[in-house]
């Protein structure tokens, strides 16, 4: 099933066509993507202060491997967070460069593998949900297989980075404002 969604999603033809309906769509679909940014920017706000919360209580308490297995799960969507504000920020409607399109079908590819490979991560489910518009279910006879495509969102197929850049740890103590974070000395920074 994987590799008819690939396939529904790399085909040349069915990217032309929807970027085509994506330009004469642009209007609709700019204030639903304006609810949904506000939705995942609300989202990206609370799991910053999860994080924090989780960097305070490394900090005060020392790091099990409970607190930073938490801490690597709450990067993993803030990174697919901000990916998502970013995809819903792009405002311009833009012709579209041959380039983008092997971007986008490699893009595709690395995230077909990773489906693919077992034990799916955290940041597969999250590009996923990133690259993902909807996925429709064809009625077929009884006891046949099912037969379903898969639509990618437009605006993945414009520049989107499937699998987005996380922090260590340690960048995220830093980020929080702990100095020597990343050698083990969790003072707090202060500010002059």
């Amino acid at each position: 099933m994987l590799d008819h969604f690939r396939s529904s999603l790399t085909d040349p033809e069915r990217i032309k066509k929807a970027t085509k309906a994506y330009h004469s769509e642009y209007e609709k679909t700019a204030k639903q993507n304006n609810a949904e940014k506000i939705a995942a920017i609300k989202q990206l706000n609370k799991v910053k202060v999860q994080i924090d919360r989780i960097v305070t209580t490394i900090i005060e308490t020392g790091a099990s491997s409970a607190m930073s297995a938490k801490l690597k799960e709450k990067e993993a969507e803030r990174a697919h967070l901000e990916e998502r504000v970013r995809l819903l920020s792009a405002g311009n409607v833009v012709t579209m460069h041959p380039n983008v399109v092997k971007r986008y079908v490699e893009s595709i590819n690395k995230l077909h593998e990773a489906l693919t490979s077992g034990d799916i991560a955290e940041e597969a489910k999250a590009a996923f949900r990133n690259v993902i518009d909807s996925i429709v279910v064809h009625p077929t006879p009884k006891r046949a297989d099912y037969e379903v495509t898969a639509y990618g969102r437009l605006s993945a197929i414009m520049g989107i980075d499937v699998f987005p850049a996380k922090r260590t740890n340690a960048e995220i103590l830093a980020a929080e404002g702990h100095l020597g974070a990343e050698d083990g000395h969790t003072e707090k920074s202060v500010s002059s």
